[in-house]
């Protein structure tokens, strides 16, 4: 039998929530962070709990955020498994690991996973960040471990998630993966995955979507925020995200609204994650999707956009 295709499989697992249905999922990279003990546990699976309970079907964790896999594991426990959509990521790989030695890592790095997890399957398992495809498309390496998963039955769709969306569009162009995950690369100031979401989509890759608010679209004005680091590109989204608070104040909009709902304007984008590390989070956050936003406040981003970032440069098929 024909395995379904990640990007039709994964709709089932979209957010229901007051009759509606949205393309989104939990990320749950702020959940684990604390000491491991019973206390916590508790505490980070109820927001998970919680999470479901509100509609949440699709929970993407990583064995690189801190205890997250342990507490969805706890999470895992108390659900139907085949009621939620699991994602995780591989360890880290290194650019200048040998083919060999990126496969035995990421062959390694999937066992804990699944151990961690509590599971004896992981819907989708992704290579995190990683920042070369030349160790990992190599025969016999990486690509032959995520098929031999997939025929074993501890994976049902493998995917590749970095920050770097070029490598990301040749991710999506080698025909080895089943879907694609950027970090904060499309939203209302800064849409430079646009291009890679078109490619991916048109080659019938999946496209997932995550950091929709770039910690600059919380609803705190961005001038007040503090961040441990920054760089050229995130001086720019942060300018650029404070002249976009000034003009929301004035529309009367929630500027969260507006970057939360922002990429469900995309035909291309198949899943977009936000990340709760409570549950008045996520609340907030569910607050903020379902919020109606007058059609004219669109027309007053794009005309804000065109003038002050430029208009998308792209957005059909390579």
């Amino acid at each position: 039998m024909l395995r379904e295709p990640f990007k039709q499989a994964v709709k089932a697992y979209y957010l229901r929530q007051s009759g509606k249905v949205l393309p989104y999922g939990m990320g749950c990279a702020w959940l684990g962070r604390e000491e491991l003990n019973d206390r916590n546990i508790r505490q980070d699976t109820a927001v998970l709990l919680n999470a479901y309970r509100n509609g949440y079907r699709f929970f993407d964790t990583s064995m690189n955020y801190g205890e997250s896999e342990v507490i969805v594991g706890h999470f895992l426990q108390k659900v139907p498994r085949d009621a939620v959509f699991l994602a995780t990521k591989s360890a880290y790989i290194p650019e200048d690991a040998s083919s060999k030695a990126a496969a035995e890592l990421v062959q390694a790095s999937l066992q804990d996973s699944l151990r961690r997890l509590r599971t004896p399957r992981i819907d989708l398992f992704q290579l995190h960040e990683i920042v070369t495809l030349s160790n990992i498309l190599d025969q016999n390496g990486v690509v032959q471990v995520l098929n031999e998963a997939k025929r074993q039955g501890l994976i049902r769709y493998a995917g590749v998630t970095t920050r770097f969306v070029e490598l990301l569009k040749d991710a999506a162009r080698s025909g080895e993966f089943d879907s694609v995950q950027s970090y904060g690369r499309y939203n209302p100031v800064d849409q430079s995955a646009t291009a890679l979401y078109a490619v991916a989509d048109c080659l019938g890759v999946g496209t997932i979507n995550a950091g929709p608010l770039a910690g600059f679209f919380t609803g705190a004005n961005p001038r007040d925020m503090q961040f441990p680091y920054f760089n050229e590109r995130r001086e720019r989204q942060r300018s650029a995200a404070i002249q976009l608070y000034d003009q929301c104040q004035t529309w009367g909009v929630s500027m969260r609204a507006l970057a939360l709902q922002f990429p469900l304007r995309n035909p291309h984008i198949d899943l977009t994650l936000t990340g709760p590390a409570n549950s008045e989070q996520v609340a907030s956050g569910l607050a903020s999707l379902l919020d109606e936003l007058d059609p004219v406040t669109w027309d007053r981003w794009e005309a804000w956009k065109d003038m002050n970032i430029g208009p998308s440069a792209y957005d059909g098929c390579e």
